[in-house]
């Protein structure tokens, strides 16, 4: 079974002793980039070329994101507290 995407948004990924709220594949532990992929190919039907070209998506999305942030705590009085 799929997570919401809450759930996978929510979980605070930058503590390093941190474990997923729920399971990927019967595992807790942070996924590497190869398990994401085998996990969408096996678990979600996704051709393997899909499965890459959606988490670059994501991959520029938390970049994009990360950049609006730091904006935000440089250009806003207030912003980071």
């Amino acid at each position: 079974m799929l997570a919401p995407t809450f759930d996978v948004v929510t979980t605070t990924v930058y503590v390093p002793n941190d474990a997923m709220a729920l399971t990927l594949d019967g595992s807790k532990k942070w996924p590497a980039r190869e398990r994401l992929l085998k996990f969408a190919v096996d678990h979600c039907g996704l051709r393997h070329k899909h499965a890459i070209r959606i988490l670059e998506e994501v991959k520029h999305g938390v970049r994009q994101a990360q950049k609006k942030l730091e904006q935000g705590i440089r250009d806003m009085n207030g912003f980071s507290t």
